[in-house]
This record gives C-alpha cells, sequence and structure tokens, in this order.
C-alpha cells in the first residue's frame, strides 16, 4: 500500500498487480498528480480510478487504465478480474 503525504507518495519496495486510487484525494498531491507518479513506478500496472463524478476527469485520462464510479461496486470486478490474471511487476527502478 502507498501512503500520500503532504506533496509526496512513499511507495512500497512490493510489487504491485493494480493500483486502486480515489480521484477526490485531499491536498496534495493531486489525483492526477498521484496517478502520475504510480505511471512512472509502475509503467504497465493498470490504474483504476474511483469517483463520484460521472466521467473520467481528463487529467487523469492519460494515467488509467479503468473508471469506476462510486456506488457502481459490480462494475469494480472486471478491471480486477483483468490485473489478476496477469503477473505482479516489479516497481520500475527495482533490481
Amino acid at each position: 500500500m502507498a501512503m500520500a503525504m503532504a506533496n509526496r507518495i512513499d511507495f512500497p519496495e512490493a510489487r504491485a498487480d493494480i493500483v486502486v486510487m480515489d480521484y477526490q484525494l485531499t491536498g496534495q498531491p493531486t489525483a492526477a498528480q498521484a496517478a502520475k507518479l504510480a505511471r512512472q513506478r509502475y509503467p504497465v500496472v493498470p490504474i483504476v480510478v474511483l469517483s463520484g463524478v460521472y466521467d473520467l476527469p481528463s487529467e487523469v485520462v492519460p494515467y488509467a487504465h479503468a473508471f469506476v464510479r462510486k456506488g457502481e461496486p459490480a462494475k469494480l470486478v472486471d478491471p480486477l478480474a483483468q490485473c489478476s490474471a496477469k503477473p505482479a511487476l516489479q516497481p520500475d527502478n527495482a533490481a
């Protein structure tokens, strides 16, 4: 689990299969910044964005693999199922 703190995100050294994040983050980094950092850390790992808004916000589009509106949990199953069939990937900077 990554921890977001004052203008930075501490990613674990562990492998990641998927990144699931909320669009409505409080403070810094913004959701777009967090998604960009996640993409840099795990270049090929799918990013699923959750939000109460109706459409995927444009600033997150370049990073998101899927978008699920809160209140529609059944729609989260497909992206998670697709990702579970793939092997876990090491962070981009892992040896």
